[in-house]
């Protein structure tokens, strides 16, 4: 589960690249495909190792999922709040 709130987290890190001023939706690296690209690939890269049995991921159900994906977001959430608050850059 750690594995994959890591990765989750690592994914979701480039949008907290924008500045303050930008709004979240239309900025520069929303609108990269290189950005959305890379996603993809390290999604598939990411499903492709659950599937190889000699790696031994333990697959992770939907339920818990569920903290690795709460967590991730959580943290991009938070990051904007205080980037609005003035308190990050």
């Amino acid at each position: 589960m750690a594995f994959c709130t890591l990765i989750i987290v690592q994914l979701l890190n480039i949008f907290n690249m924008t500045k303050r001023q930008t709004s979240f939706l239309f900025n520069g690296v929303i609108k990269n495909p290189w950005v959305w690209g890379a996603i993809v690939l390290s999604i598939t890269i990411t499903v492709l190792a659950y599937s190889v049995p000699s790696i031994s991921l333990v697959p992770l159900n939907w339920v818990e999922l569920q903290w690795p994906i709460l967590f991730g977001s959580g943290s991009l959430v938070l990051s904007h709040i205080l980037k609005k608050m003035g308190f990050a850059q």
